[in-house]
């Protein structure tokens, strides 16, 4: 015999009041208007928080500019700018060479941002950048200190940096919370031009670039009539300049490129050296060691298979 419980659902059914038509549609309305303040209760405090983190990032300045860094993308040195003020104040400057057996190792140095654009120091592994080269870079960027760091035009500080001479390319990047990175390529030096009574940097590319006061150690003074990247005995003569063995360059006066067909060296003892044109440079540049070897004062080397000497 088993026991069996009474079923009261149905009782409980009856108990529940009964809503009306109307009293259902009632209810309905006044749950959708309590969904609807809900959804605009969200609505509002989704508004305040982006609206508060749009005026911190744009309108205060707890996102804004603090640092300035500076680095050389050759990886022949890196030099960072460790200022917490504005970028064209003068700052604190940290400096690390890269090398392969050890990682860098910073050095704090003191320097006044310069009003006048001076060569970068030339190393045999190229240009590098100095505490000079680095006030110039940040007078350029002149973003004052707690400026919010989203509303900097990146385009126009690469501009105004590639505005200085050294600098061939400038890559503007923004490092979060409040520092601004300043890539740089330098223009490399490959000889010197005299031009209007001054003496010129001159890139591979045949700009001329800087003046300086004298012919740095390791480059070559080219003579041209017409200097420029778009003259063609300015292309000629670096092609010349650039295939040289390097233990002949500091024997060298200069290298004069009349026309690209019409080439010649003047080495400092007075002896010369009639190239011709750019065709078989690099053989030339080979034979040229052995050749300067042989007694003589003119030197014909245009047709590097029948040499002439003088």
């Amino acid at each position: 015999m088993t026991d069996t419980l009474p079923d009261n659902r149905s009782e409980i059914r009856q108990t529940r009041p009964v809503l009306t038509r109307t009293e259902r549609a009632e209810l309905r309305l006044a749950q959708q208007k309590r969904h609807r303040r809900i959804g605009w209760v969200l609505f509002l405090i989704v508004l305040l928080l982006a609206g508060g983190g749009a005026y911190l990032v744009y309108g205060t300045s707890v996102l804004g500019l603090r640092k300035v860094t500076v680095t050389l993308n050759t990886g022949s040195g890196v030099v960072e700018s460790t200022d917490e003020a504005a970028a064209s104040d003068s700052s604190s400057i940290a400096a690390a060479a890269d090398s392969a057996s050890a990682p860098p190792s910073p050095t704090a140095i003191e320097f006044d941002a310069p009003s006048v654009a001076a060569a970068a120091p030339v190393s045999p592994a190229g240009p590098v950048l100095d505490s000079e080269l680095i006030g110039q870079v940040q007078t350029a960027v002149a973003v004052p200190s707690g400026t919010p760091l989203i509303s900097v035009d990146l385009t126009q500080v690469s501009a105004a940096v590639e505005l200085i001479p050294q600098v061939a390319d400038a890559e503007v990047t923004r490092q979060w919370p409040g520092t601004l990175h300043v890539s740089v390529t330098l223009r490399i030096p490959v000889a010197v031009v005299p031009a209007n009574s001054s003496l010129y940097l001159l890139d591979s590319f045949g700009n001329p670039y800087l003046t300086v006061p004298a012919v740095p150690p390791g480059l070559v003074t080219l003579r041209l009539a017409t200097p420029g990247p778009a003259d063609p005995a300015t292309l000629a003569g670096l092609t010349v300049v650039q295939v040289l063995p390097a233990e002949l360059v500091p024997l060298l006066s200069t290298v004069s490129a009349r026309s690209p067909y019409d080439i010649s060296l003047e080495l400092t003892d007075g002896r010369t050296v009639q190239w011709g044109g750019v065709s078989d440079s690099v053989r030339k540049g080979q034979i040229l060691p052995a050749v300067l070897a042989q007694q003589g004062t003119a030197f014909d080397i245009s047709d590097p298979a029948l040499v002439t000497v003088r």
